[in-house]
């Protein structure tokens, strides 16, 4: 009989807090395998039925923690109806956008990781970093994983207030 076991990392610290530009962060990296498919496909796939399904519980977390204006519901609570909020909306396009605009400006980056997960299978955010900084010589070293903390809320009718590095 032959048992297998796998050991996955577990962080060794509780995370009682955390700023809500992290929630986005998770968004934005959501969002961008369905938008690199169709920056270098030329057209969306099917597949990203379950970073769409990341990317709607994050958003909802951030609408019950008031990051779009009153909280909508009690956090932690299920999502129990429509998100439809323009400024919901709004965000999630001005995501999409500023995700397409990042993988654009570094399509050499994302050709070097795509090439590296064909060869490999998978990576770990430090094969990531280094890949990346083998390819940006030019625009410096990558240290952070975040964007920077935006300065407002988006609001409808506010095309700047998600800014992506």
């Amino acid at each position: 009989m032959e048992i297998v076991t796998t050991v996955l990392p577990v962080p060794n610290y509780d995370i009682y807090a955390l700023p809500l530009r992290v929630i986005v962060a998770d968004v934005l990296v959501s969002l961008a395998g369905h938008v690199s498919v169709k920056i270098f496909l030329g057209e969306y796939w099917t597949g990203a039925t379950s970073d769409f399904q990341n990317a709607r519980n994050r958003v909802w977390t951030l609408a019950t923690l008031g990051y779009f204006g009153p909280p909508i519901a009690e956090p932690g609570m299920l999502v129990q109806k429509e998100l439809n909020d323009p400024r919901i909306d709004l965000f999630w396009k001005q995501a999409e956008e500023g995700v397409e605009r990042l993988l654009v400006q570094h399509a050499a980056e994302v050709e070097a990781i795509t090439k590296a997960l064909l060869e490999k299978g998978d990576l770990n955010g430090k094969e990531c970093l280094e890949i990346i900084n083998s390819v940006t010589s030019q625009n410096g070293k990558v240290t952070a994983e975040l964007p920077p903390r935006p300065d407002a809320h988006i609001t409808a009718g506010d095309e700047s207030a998600l800014q992506v590095p």
